[in-house]
């Protein structure tokens, strides 16, 4: 490129445009010389470069470019400054291709630095030229500023610029730094820290997210619990980058993150639902709130099966045996939630979350709290927001649509709208691989 523009730019103007087809079809490259950046770079330098006579072979160098790649050359303007020249590549070709034909020339690269975000790329690549390979000094030195792109699967120039030493002043040392395979092939950036703070609920699932997040959305994950509150603090006060929320942020907590700067996105994840498991042999048909709470609290109205007008196999009079696992786990949150506004219910026994379906299942007047998400060989009891309202089952559309009433909405909050890597996490937690995290934790996802 150099030669070009420092001997010919002078009769640049004059040399007459060839005639060419409004749209001339875009040679198909080398699959080798589109591999990588320095693929590209390595390819364009072999193309132009050659001995005295030998013809150039102009198709790969139009292939190594994009179809609206561009060649930019810093020449002096009359004024002593410096202007660019924009060229096609084949203004290019036509204008300097004869010239290095004829007079031999070899543009050899002496320093690489590559910079790769995604599917971008930025070479400074440092060259020197020479009339032959061998010749003892070059006769110019410079850089060339190539910008790339990756579509469809392939590397190629978007654009060169590139200034002469000559005029730009001594190359600086870091651009002199010859290229390596390291320096070139991934050129990565070091991993991006997301720090995901907030609900303890949450907290094995953020840890499973950490654990998980594949490695190419360049991110690495750290995960802190203190309650959803803690997380709205941390996000307020730029300690996080995501919260997780068992519930919408406040008021106060939403104008405090205004004021630092940021503004919560607000995405629902998914729902988090009690199911309310009986005996199979059991008639009871459905429950509502009311009746639930009475239930849960030692309502000595509400403590024999009888009093719901239910008969338990075998007669007697039965008591409800109501078992919930421990307040940690999300149905049992999501039932507290629903049916005591957060606060514990006064009458249940406690059992591991693997032994409530076993319990009632060998138990006919049993009735427990359990995940909605597996809840097999048992009956589910359909469960009215209020009595005589419409009792529904806990499924995936009866939780979105909020007619169930014992499911309760997960949140996650961003800073502002997700760009880069962060953005790139969050369209990991969207796909199949998100989706069954969540799943796997009991959680229904808000999106199919």
């Amino acid at each position: 490129m150099a030669l070009t523009m420092s001997c010919l730019i002078a009769v640049l103007a004059a040399v007459p445009q060839r005639t060419e087809p409004e749209n001339p079809p875009h040679p198909a490259p080398r699959a080798a010389d589109t591999a990588s950046p320095g693929a590209v770079l390595d390819a364009l330098y072999a193309t132009i470069s050659g001995p005295m006579g030998e013809k150039r072979d102009w198709q790969r160098l139009r292939s190594l470019f994009a179809p609206e790649g561009r060649m930019v050359a810093m020449v002096k303007d009359r004024a002593g400054g410096m202007r660019p020249v924009v060229l096609k590549v084949d203004d290019y070709v036509q204008r300097a291709g004869g010239a290095l034909e004829r007079d031999g020339f070899f543009e050899l690269e002496i320093g690489r630095q590559t910079q790769r975000f995604g599917d971008m790329a930025h070479v400074f690549s440092s060259y020197e030229c020479k009339h032959a390979r061998d010749d003892a000094a070059p006769f110019l030195r410079g850089i060339n500023s190539v910008q790339l792109v990756k579509q469809g699967g392939r590397w190629s120039i978007l654009q060169i610029l590139w200034e002469q030493e000559a005029d730009a002043g001594p190359i600086p040392p870091q651009y002199l730094v010859a290229a390596t395979e390291a320096n070139d092939a991934a050129a990565p950036v070091s991993p991006l820290t997301v720090r995901l703070v907030g609900s303890d609920l949450l907290l094995d699932l953020m840890q499973q997210w950490g654990k998980d997040c594949p490695p190419e959305t360049g991110v690495r994950v750290e995960v802190a619990g203190g309650g959803t509150g803690t997380g709205f603090h941390a996000f307020a006060t730029r300690k996080a980058e995501v919260t997780m929320a068992s519930r919408r942020i406040a008021d106060e907590e939403l104008k405090k993150a205004r004021e630092s700067g940021a503004e919560p996105l607000e995405v629902c994840i998914g729902y988090v639902a009690a199911a309310v498991c009986v005996h199979r042999d059991n008639p009871l048909e459905s429950l509502d709130l009311d009746r639930l709470r009475a239930i849960a609290s030692a309502d000595p109205g509400a403590a024999r099966w009888s009093q719901l007008g239910v008969e338990i196999a075998g007669g007697g009079q039965h008591e409800i045996a109501l078992r919930m696992s421990a307040p940690g786990a999300l149905w049992s949150f999501a039932f507290q939630r629903a049916v005591f506004s957060g606060g514990a219910p006064q009458r249940s026994g406690g059992l591991r979350a693997e032994a409530l379906l076993d319990f009632v299942r060998s138990q006919p007047d049993a009735l427990v709290v359990a995940s909605s998400h597996g809840a097999e060989g048992v009956k589910v009891v359909p469960i009215a927001a209020k009595a005589g309202g419409a009792a529904v089952l806990p499924t995936a559309q009866t939780c979105k649509d909020g007619s169930y009433p014992l499911a309760v909405p997960l949140y996650v909050y961003y800073r502002d709208e997700p760009t880069g890597r962060i953005k790139e996490f969050v369209r990991w937690l969207s796909r199949d691989a998100g989706r069954a995290l969540l799943e796997r934790q009991g959680i229904v996802p808000a999106r199919d």
